[in-house]
């Protein structure tokens, strides 16, 4: 027989569940948003900013070195 505590455990379950598919639906739903603000901050920093993430993070300016670049 399921007791009152098994009832709720399977609730909360269900509740984490569907939290982490709606999660899931407003970040692919906001992606293209955020990506392309991430483009817009790029291309506004100034050179010597931009420099300094090239030398430590060579992986992240060429991303968005190619995202502004259009590829």
């Amino acid at each position: 027989m399921m007791t009152e505590d098994d009832i709720d455990d399977v609730l909360v379950s269900a509740e984490i569940k569907a939290e982490k598919q709606v999660n899931e639906i407003m970040r692919k739903i906001m992606m293209p948003q955020v990506e392309r603000a991430g483009v817009m901050l790029w291309a506004q920093l100034p050179d010597d900013a931009r420099q300094a993430i090239r030398t430590n993070r060579p992986d992240l300016a060429k991303y968005y070195d190619d995202k502004l670049k259009g590829r």
